[in-house]
């Protein structure tokens, strides 16, 4: 096995972890929109987490995905909920939610960061290089 060889084969999963970063996110935002638990919503997303022109953006259709993006941010991530001053937030999510959230968070943090260092990686090796792209 040959370094050009595993650059390449670094390289084609770098596509691949682009692809899956451009796909999943809405796909996965889409579905999990509606295992939102209201009461949470309800609760949480008013004064003084969030200010009343959120509230209102986030109702309407479009930007409804990112309010799920928020609730799931809010609970997986304690240091994120305690900066909106949601301190019981965790204690009043149920616990299918907590464990959706905390899996929908991964999947949002981790391919864009994985793809971006692989594309780095491959970019780099190539433009310091000065040598074309092997092919598979």
């Amino acid at each position: 096995m040959t370094f050009d060889y595993l650059v390449s084969l670094i390289s084609h999963y770098g596509v691949v972890y682009a692809i899956y970063t451009f796909l999943l996110p809405p796909v996965a935002t889409f579905f999990l929109s509606y295992a939102v638990p209201k009461h949470i919503v309800t609760k949480y997303f008013r004064q003084p987490h969030f200010n009343d022109g959120d509230d209102e953006l986030f109702n309407h259709f479009p930007f409804r995905y990112y309010l799920t993006l928020w609730i799931a941010q809010l609970t997986a991530c304690n240091w994120f909920a305690r900066r909106r001053q949601a301190y019981d937030l965790r204690k009043d999510s149920p616990r299918y939610w907590l464990v959706l959230s905390w899996i929908y968070f991964w999947l949002i943090v981790i391919p864009p960061i994985t793809a971006f260092l692989l594309g780095l990686l491959g970019l780099g090796y190539f433009e310091l290089t000065g040598r074309p792209v092997p092919q598979v």
